[in-house]
């Protein structure tokens, strides 16, 4: 430090006062700022890094040149600031101990960019498990690698965001620390300092349940109408729209029809192309009623090749229906859905021996006879599709009536040649 000496007469007379101390030091250099860029509208905190940064109640930070706002002095080698409210794009940062004079090295560029909003968030409720989707709209959104961003649910709850464009983010919502209905507001924090505020809320509530659907098949090629059954379904469905069902990685708008009920149509699998010629694909079945959440059933969903058949055996039997049959062929595919056709009357499969192979009980058919007997074609499908039966035939005929039996004896090692009369044989 130095006393100052001032001279009114050409250097004759100098005048001194114990006030006018000055003191030197080297000038502060910078190394690095954080966070490196800023919102426009200023207020935001910034950490300046560098050497010689010195205690003085007029210790500045310095923007675009002839900007200063106070600093306070963390340590020798760190000051923080705050910034003012600037103009978009990149602004150098120095640092003054006096106001004046900026340090001696570069200045460290910040950017300052636009500021952001949030105009919409999509769904706005999801389960209070937590993990819904969300996508954020407004605008702002830098690329990421100059800012970092953040949703803030409540007053805490932070989740990690991705930003898609300028004016596109997303982001997951936490789960929710109590198991009931509550609504949230929705902040974005920037740079882990700035709080951006909005109007908008997250709501929370409890996720519905599926307890079965019916059917639970579908032939490749066809889009057959499904209806998925449970509770929940309506609670957080504020845009019913949105719903969705799944079946596998496929999904198809769905209806919902009531608290309890579903309905949506599968997609339409072909067994070839991406299905690999598969003759069966079996997948879980789900329900959004949001378009972001997804609850998934505990059964699966079965899209086949529709089932041929190459023999009956027997291929008759009495008109009083009964007879116990064996159906073989290809594609036999094990759901309760499946039944036996005789005609356009269905009989349950008994036992399914194998893919190829299923037992079943005949009927007793509803309409008349042709001469005794009445022939009807044969098929193993599922509810809906009565009219793909195969060309197999199995005939009903006349139980007949045994009116003697002669002889009435015989021997006990057999052998006996019986005769029976009777009508209707």
């Amino acid at each position: 430090s130095f006393f100052v000496e001032v001279s009114f007469n050409g250097g004759a007379d100098f005048v001194r006062s114990e006030r006018a101390t000055i003191f030197v030091h080297a000038k502060p250099t910078i190394d690095s700022v954080h966070p490196v860029s800023v919102p426009e509208i200023g207020g935001s905190t910034i950490f300046v890094t560098g050497l010689h940064f010195h205690r003085s109640s007029l210790l500045s930070c310095q923007f675009g040149g002839n900007l200063f706002v106070q600093a306070e002095l963390i340590t020798s080698t760190v000051i923080k600031c705050v910034t003012p409210a600037l103009a978009p794009g990149y602004t150098p940062v120095a640092i003054s101990s006096n106001a004046q004079d900026a340090g001696k090295s570069d200045p460290v560029m910040i950017l300052i960019t636009n500021v952001v909003t949030i105009t919409s968030i999509r769904p706005p409720s999801g389960s209070w498990l937590g993990g819904t989707p969300l996508t954020l709209t407004g605008t702002g959104f830098s690329d990421g690698h100059t800012q970092s961003f953040q949703c803030i649910f409540g007053e805490s709850e932070i989740s990690p965001m991705i930003v898609i464009d300028s004016t596109v983010a997303q982001c997951r919502s936490p789960p929710l620390n109590k198991a009931e209905s509550s609504t949230v507001s929705l902040k974005v924090l920037v740079n882990g300092v700035d709080v951006i505020g909005s109007d908008l809320s997250f709501q929370y509530e409890k996720p519905p349940r599926i307890e079965n659907f019916y059917p639970t098949v579908s032939i490749f090629g066809e889009a057959t109408s499904v209806s998925i059954f449970g509770e929940g379904f309506r609670t957080i469905a504020q845009n019913t729209e949105s719903a969705l069902c799944s079946f596998g990685k496929y999904t198809t708008a769905a209806n919902i029809a009531s608290d309890s009920q579903v309905t949506c149509f599968t997609p339409i699998l072909e067994s070839g192309g991406i299905q690999g010629n598969r003759k069966l694909v079996n997948v879980n079945v789900g329900v959004s009623v949001n378009g972001a959440d997804f609850v998934y059933s505990s059964g699966r969903f079965v899209f086949y090749q529709p089932p041929t058949i190459t023999n009956i055996y027997p291929n008759a039997g009495s008109e009083l229906g009964g007879t116990i049959v064996t159906l073989t062929g290809e594609n036999f595919v094990r759901s309760d859905d499946f039944a036996c056709m005789f005609g356009d009357l269905r009989s349950p499969v008994s036992t399914w021996l194998s893919r190829t192979q299923v037992t079943c009980l005949t009927p007793q058919p509803l309409y008349g006879k042709n001469n005794g007997t009445l022939s009807v074609k044969v098929g193993l499908l599922p509810s809906g599709h009565n009219e793909a039966l195969s060309d197999i035939v199995f005939t009903y005929q006349s139980v007949g009536n045994i009116e003697a039996i002669f002889p009435s004896l015989g021997d006990i090692d057999g052998g006996t040649l019986l005769h029976f009369h009777g009508n209707g044989f």
